[in-house]
């Protein structure tokens, strides 16, 4: 190969530059192309940098989650959602810590104390998702592990002794035996 003289490298830097507007395809297509190829060494060498300079890395996503935060936001929904599916133990425990400060283990507790059934009606629990861990609502201490029935009666009485009250009266005074006809 023949020497080039500076002046006949940057010619062919310039002549390359054109090129490559006035073929944006074309251009596109080659590093499709040499990507291809070269793949795995590609990401190993970003896989390399992005060991080398965290700070670069960390300062390139923050100002790209600033561009697209609606684009951000979805994708970490996806991935949260993706990982609760491959992990769901986990999702579960982080669950119940975060909402009522009680782990999976005291949970499982719980349910084994009540016989795996509602803390209320005593009915056996059949699908998992129908449990739900009844909390004080002001105080956020969890009380006991209820079926959906009693789960929704407990909030439509609004979790008021005195509307229970009313409830138990308002049923034995139309109880069968007493029931009379309007």
């Amino acid at each position: 190969m023949a020497c080039r003289s500076p002046q006949a490298i940057a010619n062919r830097k310039e002549y390359t530059r054109l090129w490559a507007l006035r073929n944006p395809e074309m251009k596109r297509a080659h590093r499709r192309k040499s990507y291809r190829n070269t793949r795995e060494k590609c990401l190993a060498r970003m896989k390399d940098w992005a060991i080398r300079n965290p700070e670069k890395v960390r300062a390139n996503q923050s100002r790209w989650v600033k561009a697209h935060p609606e684009v951000a936001r979805a994708s970490a929904r996806v991935r949260a959602k993706r990982w609760n599916m491959k992990n769901p133990l986990k999702a579960k425990d982080m669950r119940l810590r975060h909402k009522y400060n009680v782990s999976l283990a005291e949970y499982n507790e719980i349910l084994a104390r009540q016989n795996n059934s509602c803390a209320i009606c005593e009915t056996p629990f059949t699908n998992p998702l129908h449990r739900h861990m009844d909390h004080n609502h002001t105080t956020n201490i969890p009380r006991g592990i209820l079926c959906n029935f009693c789960n929704h009666a407990l909030g439509n009485l609004r979790e008021s002794v005195d509307l229970f009250y009313r409830a138990i009266s308002y049923l034995e005074n139309y109880s069968p035996i007493r029931e009379t006809t309007f």
